[in-house]
């Protein structure tokens, strides 16, 4: 049951810029950060004149969170060219989300408006994706350069086919999963269970028809949390999930040309990429590269190895691989120390979720963090700030649940 409280003019203005932020986060980059830069200043503001309802809940992940910024920005330091090392760590402040997110959704009728929100993100995103595939323009682009402009065709970029605007497929699974899960809940449960079916039906459908190998692959590992509750489902439902890209697979898989050469071209040129970022760590083991140096530094391997030259300079598509020749050994372990963290907290608190909604919300959470660690084994999220900051809020929603089923 939700216990009514009246809150002061400062938080709900703190709150409805983070609902605009979360609202916006697939539309514009700039808007929605902008929201969320709008909501911490408000929050800060009724922090520092000690609002009664707007305070600082500890979670329990602070640590975690704060060995892995202080072991980057000292690495900062010790890393070569460390003023483009500091501007790389300017991503930091998006965990502020986190911050926001722990701190401003305090009960239920909280995370229904949230829920509501990824309903119309899942809806309104595969709706967009859906008719930019199916006329075969880039609707960003075609703003950008005009319709008629080469840019602004589509083409065989299925990847960005069904995904809307600035929503890319990481920040797409963190949507779609949790809505999958809260998608079994009874009307009981949820008044607009009927939306919240259709958002997920359609956002997963957006996701298959994208193509996006990483999340493929990944889907199948979002069930992880049934593993700790229900065996015996766990076991069906993977085998389903398994049987549906077995059948994606032949009927979208190598077999059809444009499919399988973007498949075929997108592996070897991440195979030349890890190859030429391993040879970057091996130059700086301990400390890395930097993270504003590496792009230079992996240019000179290229050179020095020009077989092995991938036709593109990127980050190193593996968020530890990333991590390891950007930091060093030592970043890549405060990174695996922050990822453990998250999940002991998700596992140690799954049993105190008794709620229905919010249980099902939190295995959701859960789910999509199991699928997004899988996922980033073939991208580096952690350096795409449009799904780093949807994954901080997601987090915070994550222990926000916790703190409601604890009070």
């Amino acid at each position: 049951m939700s216990i009514a409280i009246t809150h002061s003019k400062i938080y709900r203005i703190s709150f409805f810029f983070l609902s605009f932020f979360l609202i916006t986060s697939g539309i514009s980059i700039t808007v929605s950060q902008g929201a969320l830069l709008l909501s911490l200043i408000f929050w800060l503001y009724g922090y520092i004149r000690k609002y009664n309802d707007i305070r600082y809940n500890y979670t329990g992940l602070e640590l975690y969170i704060g060995v892995f910024i202080i072991v980057s920005v000292v690495l900062a330091f010790l890393s070569p060219s460390f003023i483009n090392n500091l501007l790389y760590l300017r991503d930091f402040w998006l965990i502020s989300a986190f911050l926001l997110a722990s701190s401003l959704i305090n009960n239920r009728d909280d995370i229904i408006k949230i829920v509501r929100i990824m309903i119309i993100i899942g809806i309104f995103h595969s709706i967009v994706g859906a008719v930019q595939y199916f006329t075969d323009i880039d609707f960003v682009n075609a703003y950008k350069y005009g319709i008629d402009h080469p840019k602004s065709r589509l083409g065989i970029r299925y990847v960005v086919g069904f995904l809307g605007h600035h929503l890319p497929y990481g920040g797409y699974m963190m949507i779609s999963i949790p809505l999958i899960y809260l998608s079994f809940l009874k009307k009981d449960d949820y008044k607009g269970i009927f939306f919240v079916r259709m958002s997920s039906f359609m956002s997963f459908i957006a996701i298959i028809f994208s193509w996006a190998r990483s999340v493929i692959v990944s889907l199948p590992f979002a069930v992880i949390p049934l593993f700790f509750i229900k065996r015996k489902i766990f076991f069906i439902i993977s085998s389903v999930i398994v049987l549906i890209m077995l059948v994606v697979l032949s009927v979208r898989g190598p077999s059809n040309n444009i499919v399988g050469n973007m498949f075929n071209n997108s592996t070897n040129q991440r195979l030349l990429i890890w190859k030429n970022a391993f040879r970057v760590w091996l130059k700086h083991p301990v400390f890395g590269s930097g993270g504003g140096n590496y792009i230079d530094e992996f240019k000179d391997i290229v050179k020095e190895h020009p077989e092995d030259d991938p036709h593109m300079i990127s980050n190193a598509h593996n968020d530890c691989l990333n991590q390891l020749v950007r930091k060093g050994i030592i970043g890549l372990l405060a990174f695996l120390f922050l990822l453990y963290g998250i999940f002991r907290y998700m596992y140690k608190n799954l049993p105190l979720i008794k709620d229905r909604l919010l249980r099902f919300l939190y295995l959701g959470l859960f789910g999509f963090y199991s699928a997004f660690l899988v996922a980033s084994m073939f991208q580096c999220y952690f350096t795409d700030e449009e799904n780093l900051v949807m994954f901080w809020f997601y987090i915070g929603l994550l222990c926000a649940i916790v703190r409601i089923e604890k009070h």
